[in-house]
């Protein structure tokens, strides 16, 4: 099962990457703070081995690891801040495209959580739980993504990371630049080997 779970990630990770390449405040009662003045970005290095000094990664053990600002920059490849709005309404737990034609969705969280920013990849829906890498399961098509936005409490509440069997390694604490998942952690048979940094921003 582990190895399963390992192997679907591994999928989601490589269509992301290919992606890639290419505002408001609203409190709920536990007291975390929508995206109003935070944003997740990712940056992305096309082979980790050429990472070298502090920006250098190996493996599942950098996941989630706090890093230099430096590697959330040149000569890292930029991409777009995430999404957290939807139809004028700020979320923390909100649906992300993984392909230009909006056709597959995965799910982040970025938030407010104990007076700190927490951001956190891997935020499967539960009734998706079950479904991961099967029709009309996880990745999401549009119409589910559309019905997946959500004000949750935290990443736990957003259902991130466990359902891939990673726990709470895929929830970063604090803004700055983060090590995000990538598929040569995950699978040591995979050819890809792009690297990515979360640069999280805000203030709580």
């Amino acid at each position: 099962m582990a190895f399963t779970k390992m192997m679907i990630l591994s999928f989601l990770l490589a269509t992301l990457a290919s992606f890639l390449s290419g505002c408001g405040s609203s409190t709920s009662e536990s007291g975390t703070t929508a995206r109003a003045a935070l944003s997740a970005q990712y940056f992305t290095a096309s082979d980790y081995t050429t990472l070298t000094g502090d920006c250098a990664i190996t493996g599942i053990e950098d996941l989630g690891k706090k890093v230099p600002d430096s590697c959330c920059a040149s000569p890292q490849t930029e991409s777009p801040a995430l999404t957290f709005a939807n139809g004028g309404t700020d979320y923390t737990c909100a649906p992300q495209a993984i392909d230009a034609a909006e056709t597959e969705w995965v799910r982040d969280f970025l938030g407010c959580v104990g007076g700190e920013v927490t951001f956190a990849e891997g935020c499967v829906p539960a009734a998706l739980a079950s479904k991961i890498f099967q029709p009309g399961g996880y990745p999401m098509n549009k119409s589910t993504a559309d019905g997946e936005w959500e004000a949750s409490a935290d990443a736990v509440e957003c259902n991130c990371g466990t359902p891939l069997g990673l726990g709470t390694k895929t929830t970063y604490t604090g803004t700055g630049c983060h090590v995000g998942i990538a598929t040569f952690m995950l699978d040591n048979t995979t050819t890809d080997k792009t690297a990515f940094f979360a640069k999280v921003t805000g203030s709580c």
